[in-house]
């Protein structure tokens, strides 16, 4: 079995960049409360997607792929795939108290 090296650092790094401009993203920038127009997010949001895309021709001409993406022409396999990415995308949103709570920013609680 042959290691696919190229579909491995495309994807990686594709990844761990649009990761980082999510992280990025969140924290203050300038004289705002996010960072959506720094130019670090926004260059590692092209540079990641450009990799992701990059992924997808590497892939395809590989003998030994990472992903065999032909499975996508599989219905259940694709609507199962996009399920648990809607899923994750849902639990994500409710861990952002906890991640708040674990910084040190404890949101104040209500009065009863």
């Amino acid at each position: 079995m042959r290691i696919d090296y190229w579909g491995n650092l495309t994807l990686a790094l594709g990844l761990v960049l649009v990761t980082l401009g999510f992280t990025y993203a969140l924290m203050p920038y300038g004289n705002s409360e996010m960072g959506w127009t720094n130019p670090l997010v926004i260059a590692s949001f092209i540079a990641g997607a450009a990799l992701i895309i990059a992924f997808i021709p590497i892939e395809l001409r590989q003998e030994e792929p990472l992903f065999k993406l032909s499975l996508f022409r599989v219905r259940p396999f694709t609507y199962g795939v996009m399920a648990l990415f809607l899923s994750s995308l849902a639990r994500g949103r409710h861990n952002v108290p906890n991640n708040n709570m674990a910084t040190g920013h404890i949101p104040t609680a209500p009065r009863l």
